[in-house]
């Protein structure tokens, strides 16, 4: 907070600086007022006792038994049945750490990709996306899936005019969300550079926030959008076996990603953001063709004990022949299955088409949850929920 108010404090000297319309004063006043009420938000935020939020709390849920759910914190997968399925990620049911799990190529950053554009492009949530590859290619990908276009068509000339007006479209609306909602960022190796860039944003973004309410003349909403003031809504990493660190351990790869992987436990629940971040399965998993379980993730162990949940994007066997399963023009039957969720439904596959040209996920007419066979026996009253909900 000190560096923050230090920041704050220069900025304001250079702002008054550059100031030509004579009389400081409102300048000046402003800048205090921002200042004040921020200092005051953060420290009721950090001093507030627990019988306090406890009570907060409470007034939540029994808000939510009486109808009135609080759903700007929900996160979407962008498929109405699976999210009936699954319910939406929501920080304030300690969903903040959740991986997404396949093979290599198996659709898992895709499936990532399209959270991210649902709830930024639809949604209006502010995501972070951390990459090894490029940006340009990430963005291209998404705007492909805004507008369903094969992206390889374009990029091989024979896409019709229909398809490259739609592209562009969606490819400038990103371009121009980028710069206030979307933020990725390309060629990130280390944990270290994933927790400190994420929270500088997020400080960023909530400071924006709070300015924005500061100027709120009516003290009951100015009091309302105080309290709504955040940061990010979400971030990605894509993916946790190629992320690294600082730290040495003389290669014990096992521990290393366990501390990897509990960093951005602690990160994402420190500030209260839902992360995704993908996950390679073991080789094992992969060749016995099943839905994996979640000792399928490589290097597990800590993996499975600090995720909030873990979601499986699972390709059944087929009975296509191997050149069919591997064209680029293909439409996947792949379930979505999910193995683990902190205060919500576990064991749950929900069947979804994977379009490869287009990187897109669509519901099929009909589309049903069900119990994966070997899971716990479903609680009494568990009824197949449909696609579309």
């Amino acid at each position: 907070m000190l560096r923050a108010q230090i920041r704050d404090c220069t900025e304001a000297t250079e702002e008054c600086y550059a100031y030509s319309d004579g009389d400081l004063e409102p300048l000046l006043s402003n800048q205090a007022l921002v200042f004040s009420r921020r200092a005051d938000f953060v420290a009721r935020r950090a001093q507030k006792p627990l019988a306090d939020r406890l009570e907060e709390r409470l007034k939540a849920t029994l808000a939510a038994a009486a109808g009135h759910v609080d759903r700007s914190r929900w996160i979407y997968t962008g498929l109405p049945g699976l999210d009936t399925a699954i319910s939406p990620f929501d920080v304030r049911r300690e969903h903040w750490y959740n991986i997404i799990g396949g093979p290599p190529s198996g659709g898992k950053s895709s499936f990532m990709r399209q959270i991210a554009i649902e709830n930024v492009c639809h949604r209006e949530k502010r995501f972070a996306v951390f990459l090894l590859e490029t940006g340009l290619m990430w963005v291209e990908s998404a705007a492909a899936t805004l507008a369903r276009v094969p992206l390889n068509a374009l990029m091989d000339g024979v896409a019709p005019a229909d398809m490259i007006s739609r592209y562009k479209t969606e490819f400038l609306a990103l371009k121009d969300i980028s710069e206030r909602r979307l933020f990725v960022f390309e060629d990130i190796y280390f944990v270290e550079d994933i927790e400190r860039k994420t929270r500088e944003l997020d400080r960023t973004l909530r400071e924006r926030a709070l300015a924005g309410a500061a100027a709120i003349s009516d003290p009951t909403e100015r009091a309302v959008a105080e309290s709504a003031a955040h940061g990010l809504d979400g971030v990605v990493v894509d993916y946790l076996q190629i992320v690294s660190t600082r730290q040495q351990f003389r290669g014990h790869r096992e521990q290393m990603i366990a501390h990897v992987s509990s960093t951005l436990k602690r990160l994402f629940k420190s500030l209260n953001i839902a992360g995704f971040v993908g996950a390679q399965i073991n080789r094992t998993s992969r060749e016995e063709g099943k839905a994996p379980s979640l000792s399928a993730l490589r290097e597990s162990g800590s993996i499975e004990q600090d995720a909030d949940s873990v979601i499986f994007v699972h390709t059944p066997a087929t009975t296509r022949t191997g050149a069919e399963q591997n064209s680029n023009h293909s439409v996947d039957e792949v379930e979505v299955v999910q193995r683990k969720r902190r205060n919500g439904v576990k064991d749950v596959a929900h069947l979804v088409l994977f379009t490869k040209a287009q990187t897109r996920y669509e519901e099929p007419e009909g589309s049903a949850s069900v119990v994966r066979p070997g899971a716990p026996k479903p609680a009494q009253g568990y009824r197949r929920s449909g696609g579309g909900g």
